[in-house]
């Protein structure tokens, strides 16, 4: 799957330039400005990434075509040159459509069960708040969430003594709690329409949500300052899509399971958290035998 993402990232940045000749000599910004991008994903990812693209940044034009002048950077391109870098473009876009196809096949071909995480009940123990068990490394553990037509999922960062998740899982997700960026999005879309269009969206708050838990573990991820990394499943939600915004509390009936990034006997593990009365009870999820 990571070389499907590969190939994809460099047919979409390379796909506008094989048409437009004019952007050739901003292929290599185009190329950084991704990259810039992706560095906000977790170093995992960001590795798997941003490699082919600082290969590609970094020779941009094919080495038969002579480096960029003055000249050039004025469009003065001459006709051959116009020609043959099109040509090569052209050739490389088709190339990785017929590789990415091809690994598509391989992958849906291959139907490789994925074993999640289970949770190891013999583990389990009692905590008061997180702060003993905070994790700050880089190496995230395969998430016990998946993608499917029955829940929908949030990342949060959360206080690492347990108050705002407590208060979460015995009241819901209540829309008064969002941060300050909840309406960016929808923010940027109303900017189209002018300042009437964003007054009225800048009024409402909003909660996000999404289907892929990949994606509200990176907003987690972007919040891992504030102490704890969480993720809420929720349950029984009509709506499903990359981005879902809900403008009404979820009850804590609808949150079928919260799990907590955390680093237990030196190891980092998600874990299902459950309020108690006086403190929380920890579950690690280790991988499936």
């Amino acid at each position: 799957m990571k070389y499907v993402l590969k190939i994809f990232i460099l047919w979409v940045c390379t796909l506008p330039l094989a048409g437009n000749l004019d952007a050739a000599p901003d292929f290599k910004n185009t190329l950084q400005g991704v990259a810039k991008n992706i560095r906000q994903m977790p170093p995992k990812i960001n590795r798997n990434l941003t490699a082919p693209i600082r290969k590609i940044a970094a020779q941009t034009l094919p080495p038969s075509v002579k480096r960029p002048t003055a000249a050039i950077e004025a469009n003065k391109i001459s006709n051959s040159q116009s020609a043959h870098l099109k040509n090569s473009l052209q050739r490389s876009v088709t190339r990785l459509m017929k590789q990415m196809q091809s690994l598509r096949t391989h992958v849906a071909a291959q139907k490789v069960p994925v074993k999640k995480p289970v949770p190891a009940e013999e583990k389990a123990f009692v905590t008061s708040d997180f702060f003993p068990f905070l994790y700050s490394g880089k190496e995230i553990p395969t998430l016990p969430f998946a993608l499917d037509r029955k829940h929908i999922y949030r990342g949060l960062g959360l206080p690492a003594d347990g108050t705002a998740l407590r208060r979460i899982l015995q009241e819901g997700l209540l829309v008064k709690d969002v941060g300050p960026d909840n309406n960016s999005l929808r923010m940027s879309y109303a900017s189209v329409g002018g300042l009437a269009a964003l007054k009225q969206v800048a009024q409402k708050k909003v909660i996000n949500l999404t289907d892929s838990p990949v994606l509200a573990f990176n907003y987690a991820w972007r919040n891992r300052h504030k102490g704890i990394m969480v993720l809420l499943s929720v349950r029984n939600f009509p709506y499903h899509g990359n981005i879902v915004v809900h403008d009404r509390d979820i009850p804590a009936a609808d949150l079928e399971e919260a799990i907590v990034l955390l680093q237990v006997d030196g190891t980092p593990h998600w874990c299902k958290v459950q309020v108690l009365e006086q403190g929380f009870q920890i579950t690690p999820y280790v991988e499936a035998k």
